[in-house]
């Protein structure tokens, strides 16, 4: 996640600099004041979350708890939800307040605001899906699933569900401990069933690890 922030800020600054030389200054200024603040907070995140890996939880065994007994867990899906819903406010007011100001007669230097607006409410918008996502109602059962290995295309890869057939999936919105708990246990545990299409929310019982599988047939 962290690599992809900084492969868009770099994208974004160099395509800045193409708008300098060009001669649209306006555009050129807009592109690295958000390129420039994208690496900020790409650095920020590395900064944080370098120090020394947190140990990988315990092995695969039947959970103790149901997802929606284990405190832990719905603490966790509660705060994801709460987080999402005031970063889509603060957004939402960013992008409004952005709008509101390019709406003034500042003739040329109106454009950076215009951009402004339209990031807040592509970030507005993220969050809301995320909130949705990670939803706080949470299913009474886990799923085991397990992991066979790579798929024919990447980056999906094989699991095979408890009653012995396979799906492909593939991982988002997933923190390091987390994939490095399915990579070491060979497990991935989904909150309620696997299904074809849509997100599916993962964790780890009684870690307050979530993330996202996508599942598809292989």
């Amino acid at each position: 996640m962290r690599r992809k922030k900084l492969w868009w800020s770099a994208g974004i600054l160099g395509l800045a600099t193409v708008f300098w030389f060009t001669g649209d200054r306006q555009l050129a200024v807009f592109g690295w004041s958000t390129g420039l603040l994208g690496l900020g907070v790409a650095y920020w995140e590395t900064k944080e979350k370098t120090p020394p890996p947190e140990p990988v939880p315990g092995g695969p065994g039947t959970p103790a708890l149901p997802p929606d007994q284990d405190p832990v867990v719905v603490a966790a899906a509660a705060r994801r939800v709460r987080d999402a819903r005031r970063i889509a406010v603060f957004a939402t007011a960013f992008a409004v307040a952005s709008a509101g100001v390019a709406l003034l007669p500042l003739g040329p230097w109106r454009n950076p605001f215009i951009g402004w607006a339209i990031l807040g409410a592509v970030g507005a918008v993220t969050a809301v899906t995320d909130s949705v996502r990670f939803r706080k109602r949470l299913p009474s059962t886990w799923t085991e699933l397990e992991v066979l290995g790579p798929a024919a295309a990447g980056p999906w890869r094989l699991a095979r569900t408890p009653d012995g057939g396979e799906l492909a999936f593939k991982l988002s919105d997933t923190d390091d401990v987390l994939q490095r708990h399915i990579e070491e246990t060979g497990v991935l545990r989904v909150l309620g069933e696997p299904r074809v299409g849509g997100p599916v929310r993962i964790a780890i019982p009684g870690e307050r690890r979530l993330g996202l599988a996508t599942f598809s047939l292989p």
